[in-house]
């Protein structure tokens, strides 16, 4: 069942093989000047919104096809992703949340068997591209 998607990574899951993500979280934030005034408090201009930013984790677990494919290969085209510093559609379930580069890249955990990498736990933290 495919669940959403971040450029070329499909978001799935099955009874093979997992690909999905947990914990995504929004952040809307807004600028503001700040005007010094003589024997008072500053006034506040606002500015207007700063670019959206999105963390989730992504969990990739192989299971039982780990033998012939590990999580490298979907790590290895974040990173890819990542490096390019181009923007990619991000779309959760049928709604297209819009254009986001990828910013950062955190690996937490890994179950190793054998050669193969079956677990992966990733952090990416996406930013809102205008």
């Amino acid at each position: 069942m495919i669940v959403g998607a971040f450029g070329g990574v499909i978001f799935r899951t099955s009874s093979f093989d997992i690909t999905t993500f947990k914990n995504l979280s929004r952040k809307h934030s807004y600028k503001f000047a700040e005007h010094e005034v003589i024997k008072g408090k500053p006034y506040l201009q606002y500015i207007g919104e700063n670019l959206e930013q999105i963390s989730l984790d992504i969990v990739l677990d192989k299971g039982f096809i780990a033998l012939y494919k590990d999580c490298r290969e979907c790590r290895n085209m974040l990173l890819a992703m990542a490096k390019t510093g181009n923007a990619h559609s991000f779309v959760i379930g049928t709604t297209y949340l819009g254009e986001y580069v990828l910013e950062s890249i955190d690996e937490k955990d890994k179950q190793i068997i054998g050669n193969c990498i079956t677990r992966m736990d990733l952090t990416l933290n996406l930013k809102e591209y205008h």
